[in-house]
């Protein structure tokens, strides 16, 4: 159980918006550094009105929705707050994971987050790269403890390898460091299990990586047996929204995102 981000089943249904780099480059793919601060503001404002009241909790960040958005929120869903500068490198396996300047987990907490985030690519066989790694997500632990929230963290692979096998490393290498909660990515059916194994006994959610939305749902449903608590799901519920005019987002939000999002919380009970 996570307090403000759980149901009282102890279950984790909740709605990703923390998207920075790469929703400007789901915006305006062909010039993501055209699209003004405002848009994104405004474009998180209106998913969390058409679907925070479906969620046991929403993500959020500090450059574009805290505290700008917070008090958008509806009682009794608390929000994550993410610290890292960035999660969506052209090539993150070139430098670490770097905590976002200016920003703390103290902060996080004086905000009124019910946890805080971090997003941290890993691979054991970068070797420097890795304990370069744990050394940031150790410091975000430490804070984030310090300062009364637990941790979601989110271990990645790196794009382009054997995805299976690449995220069970980038599990392993970082689960001895005791975060609260793991947010995974689907490593594929044949590794399912294994991962379940490896993350038996902790708190453990699926991220949708802007995937295929039924081919999400399919993989929540297997984690779920396996011991999953949930789910935590961004584009792969409301991408078309950014597609669309900012006149036409609510009607393509209830259209489109909140059935989703509804069918995502009905695999829950």
């Amino acid at each position: 159980m996570i307090d403000g981000l759980s149901n009282a089943a102890g279950r984790i249904g909740v709605l990703a918006i923390d998207h920075r780099d790469s929703l400007r480059a789901v915006i305006d793919p062909s010039a993501p550094d055209r699209v003004e601060r405002n848009e994104i503001v405004e474009l998180k404002r209106v998913i969390i009105g058409e679907l925070a009241d479906l969620a046991t909790g929403v993500m959020l960040e500090p450059e574009y929705s805290i505290p700008d958005l917070v008090a958008e929120l509806p009682d009794g869903v608390g929000f994550t707050a993410a610290l890292e500068s960035q999660g969506y490198s052209e090539d993150p396996s070139s430098v670490p994971t770097e905590l976002l300047e200016g920003w703390s987990s103290a902060q996080a907490a004086a905000a009124g987050a019910a946890a805080t985030k971090l997003l941290a690519y890993y691979s054991p066989q970068a070797v420097d790269h890795a304990a370069a790694q744990r050394a940031v997500i150790a410091q975000a632990l430490s804070e984030s403890h310090a300062a009364g929230l637990p941790l979601f963290l989110e271990p990645l692979a790196f794009p382009g390898g054997d995805h299976g096998p690449e995220t069970l490393d980038a599990i392993r290498g970082t689960l001895d460091l005791g975060a609260d909660v793991m947010k995974v990515a689907w490593p594929g059916q044949e590794h399912l299990e294994t991962m379940a194994e490896l993350l038996e006994g902790r708190i453990w959610v699926m991220l949708s990586g802007g995937g295929d939305f039924d081919a999400y749902c399919a993989q929540i449903q297997a984690a779920l047996a396996l011991g999953c608590s949930g789910f935590m799901a961004g584009r792969a519920v409301w991408r078309e929204v950014s597609q669309v005019a900012p006149e036409d987002r609510v009607a393509e939000l209830q259209r489109t995102a909140r059935p989703r999002f509804e069918r995502l919380q009905e695999l829950l009970t």
